[in-house]
């Protein structure tokens, strides 16, 4: 499926934003312009008048994946951060160490340090 196919749609969806995301990242000098793209649309969802982060899980998980971004500038994850939380606190250390802990995506792909990580974490529904 294209960019446009899915611009066709009145707001990106997470589910459109990762696999396009993943997509375009593995060649990124080719895609830079499809990227682009992509995390523009995923900022005006993140940024809509409607959304609220701390109620909206979909803009939430995308924001933490936006900004753990491999091809996202930190100085744009700093600045969207200060905006979005209406705060000039995230500077260019914090931003960096922030980018390395939010994401749930692995954009290097499969790797054993993330998939140990996973089995660590305890189940939150269980039966025992």
């Amino acid at each position: 499926m294209t960019l446009e196919a899915f611009m066709s749609h009145k707001r990106i969806t997470y589910f459109a934003f990762i696999t396009l995301k993943f997509c375009y990242l593995k060649d990124q000098a080719q895609f830079q312009a499809q990227l682009d793209k992509v995390n523009a649309l995923a900022l005006e969802r993140i940024r809509a008048e409607d959304v609220d982060l701390a109620r909206d899980a979909e803009e939430y998980l995308m924001l933490n994946d936006w900004i753990s971004s491999p091809d996202v500038l930190a100085k744009d994850k700093r600045d969207i951060l200060n905006e979005l939380f209406d705060t000039n606190s995230f500077g260019e250390a914090g931003t960096k160490e922030l980018t390395k802990w939010v994401g749930f995506v692995d954009w290097t792909g499969l790797s054993v340090h993330h998939l140990l990580a996973k089995k660590e974490l305890r189940p939150v529904y269980a039966w025992g």
